[in-house]
């Protein structure tokens, strides 16, 4: 009967978790909507055009049954810079495809059943059509945003479901809700992020499991397909799928071949997909339209990483450079946290390597959204490593974090309700989009 109790106890708190956290990321939908109608424009629903293949694709299946874009190419040209072809998409064959992976796309597909069922949004030949379906994949966004807001809940309580740490865990979900990307770049648009970060955290939880029962192989099973669905989702997840698949090899080898089956479903279903659309196996969107420019000096985006006003966390969301501070004691002292510290060593070399990769991609700031885009799909595991040194902070420690995060929240709401989630890299180096807009500038 308590077990009943506790099990209804948990439920409701996740669900409460889950309604608030969306009710907050749709509260200004509608309005932006309404106010990109008026103005004929698509600045507010539309944070970036690297939205737009993941955002219209659920559109082409459901009206066209298609995964071509050759349908409404003309219209999306305008989120393009008006070119014979839009950056976002690639030809192949004289057909248009995302230049992007279509995990997003499809994870978004039940949202857009009802409205093409009732025939609300018939063709993209008008501004308000195309307002509808931007519509649509924002409240997609902000639903995922908030799912993977439900399950970073879960994590923590996985952890600390014996450790009386309740005031501990809802303070350190909301800011994590609100007080970082989550809020600002994941809720915002259908970007690959959005799904990247909601699977990420579900592996986290999966392997946060696996450690407590690790005799359960159909688990790890689940991790395999979860990490592989991930890489499919964001192909720079192929560094957390490597690192974790060494720390199945080395830490969990009898159920290695468990965890490494589905993983081969899901590269096979890349090699299928690349090979029926951009005609060989080994070429992704990416690839297809020659976009390998790694190329930003260490020298500048670790930097920037590290203390941009405008891309680091010490400005955007401060409480998160503890998880540095964790990866270090992780290594430094064997009997921190033993229970989960080998898992969080690999986690936390993930999270490293994938950080120096990004820096050295060209666009290393992800701009023009706002804040530290190239690292949201990891708040699952900055977020963990973060709340490890938090939640044994003393009391002076715990009341400049209470601040921190309260800042941090304010930073975000003003990115979302005033800067429409969006920063450009002449603002790497200045306070520019931390600060609201003035009254007499137009947004």
């Amino acid at each position: 009967m308590n077990k009943h109790r506790f099990n209804l106890k948990s439920l409701v708190a996740i669900f409460l978790v889950f309604v608030t956290t969306l009710a907050i990321f749709v509260s200004n939908a509608y309005n932006d909507y309404s106010i990109d109608l008026n103005k004929h424009t698509y600045r507010r629903l539309m944070p970036a055009a690297d939205v737009a293949p993941n955002t219209f694709l659920p559109y082409l299946i459901l009206k066209h049954q298609t995964l071509s874009f050759n349908k409404i190419v003309k219209n999306l040209r305008q989120f393009g810079d008006n070119k014979e072809i839009p950056y976002f998409l690639v030809m192949r064959n004289g057909n248009f495809y995302s230049a992007y992976p279509i995990i997003t796309g499809l994870f978004a597909l039940p949202f857009y059943v009802v409205p093409i069922i009732l025939n609300k949004i018939p063709n993209l030949e008008t501004p308000l059509n195309l307002l509808k379906v931007l519509f649509v994949g924002r409240i997609a966004a902000s639903f995922y945003a908030a799912l993977s807001v439900s399950v970073m809940y879960l994590i923590l309580k996985e952890i600390y479901k014996n450790k009386g740490s309740n005031i501990w865990i809802f303070a350190f979900t909301a800011f994590y809700a609100l007080g970082t990307n989550t809020w600002s770049v994941a809720s915002r648009g259908l970007w690959q992020h959005t799904i990247s970060q909601l699977i990420i955290s579900v592996a986290v939880l999966l392997l946060i499991k696996g450690v407590a029962a690790p005799a359960k192989p159909q688990l790890f099973g689940l991790i395999g397909f979860v990490l592989g669905l991930a890489v499919l989702t964001r192909p720079t997840n192929i560094v957390l799928a490597i690192v974790v698949t060494v720390y199945m090899l080395v830490e969990r080898r009898k159920q290695f071949i468990s965890f490494l089956l589905p993983v081969g479903i899901c590269a096979a279903l890349f090699f299928f997909y690349n090979r029926a659309i951009f005609g060989s196996p080994f070429i992704e969107g990416y690839g297809a339209r020659g976009d390998f420019d790694w190329s930003t000096p260490l020298t500048e985006s670790l930097l920037g990483f590290a203390i941009s006003p405008a891309r680091s966390f010490l400005f955007i969301s401060p409480p998160l450079i503890l998880a540095y501070y964790t990866i270090y004691k992780t290594f430094k002292d064997k009997k921190f946290k033993s229970g989960f510290n080998t898992i969080y060593r690999y986690l936390g070399t993930a999270f490293i390597l994938s950080l120096l990769l990004f820096a050295k991609w060209y666009t290393w700031d992800g701009a023009p959204a706002f804040g530290y885009r190239m690292l949201s799909d990891f708040l699952p595991i900055i977020g963990l490593l973060t709340f490890e040194t938090i939640v044994v902070m003393k009391r002076w420690g715990t009341v400049l974090i209470i601040v921190l995060m309260i800042y941090s929240i304010y930073i975000h709401d003003n990115a979302v309700f005033n800067r429409k989630s969006r920063c450009s890299p002449e603002h790497n180096w200045s306070f520019y989009c931390l600060s609201p807009p003035s009254r007499k500038a137009e947004y």
